[in-house]
């Protein structure tokens, strides 16, 4: 979270600091780069409470694997085995469903972010060319 409040610095106050490279050349051929650079922050920033839920459900996915294992060994008949099983794929099916309910929000919050990007850019663009 610290590295979202970090200052980001754009390439207009670089160039502001080296008063030789204040073109308007320059700045077309930089634009392409700061725009691919604030998508990817934008994308990296949307990214990150995902990974991390996602990253979560595995560790319990793990967890509840090596926990259904010894479940498994301490069975004494083939009916407790499969109960023990059963038990495991249906939450191992609740994990799996919500990592496609994830992804799916996941696509909107980057749809969202590569929008909020090119926003940016096009005003970013209209001051630079006025």
């Amino acid at each position: 979270m610290e590295r979202q409040a970090r200052h980001t610095q754009t390439a207009e106050s670089l160039l502001t600091a080296f008063p030789a490279f204040n073109s308007y050349a320059t700045r077309m051929m930089l634009w392409p780069i700061e725009a691919w650079l604030h998508l990817q922050s934008e994308m990296l920033n949307a990214a990150t409470p995902a990974t991390a839920e996602w990253l979560d459900r595995r560790r319990e996915g793990t967890t509840a694997a090596l926990e259904t294992i010894e479940k498994l060994a301490k069975c004494k008949d083939a009916q407790d085995a499969s109960k023990v099983q059963s038990d495991w794929v249906k939450d191992e099916t609740k994990r799996l469903e919500a990592d496609m309910r994830a992804f799916g929000d996941q696509a909107l919050l980057f749809t969202r972010a590569a929008e909020k990007v090119s926003q940016q850019q096009a005003q970013a663009t209209a001051r630079s060319a006025a």
